[in-house]
């Protein structure tokens, strides 16, 4: 199985064009993680993907080791949240 490209990433407007950006990853010299033709929204989304991941896989862990989570009075079962993960870590 692949891994992903490490985090943090940062969508930037390619230069020369005003339609195309880049997801770049900067703690990996700047390397090119992806070319998104498409909205500054979608870019940014792409771009913040490793930290919401490691963000989700936090808050899964924490609430497994607390027996369970509660958010505005309803449980929050973790299973969905592993589900996310493992398919965005291509296990699913």
């Amino acid at each position: 199985m692949s891994k992903h490209t490490p985090g943090p990433w940062k969508a930037s407007l390619r230069h020369g064009n005003s339609d195309e950006w880049e997801i770049m990853s900067p703690s990996d010299g700047n390397w090119k993680v992806a070319t998104v033709d498409t909205i500054k929204a979608n870019a940014n989304l792409i771009a913040a993907a490793p930290e919401l991941l490691e963000a989700l896989k936090d808050l899964a862990e924490s609430c497994d080791s607390a027996n369970g989570c509660m958010g505005n009075e309803h449980e929050i079962d973790t299973a969905e949240a592993w589900a996310f993960i493992a398919k965005a870590e291509a296990q699913a």
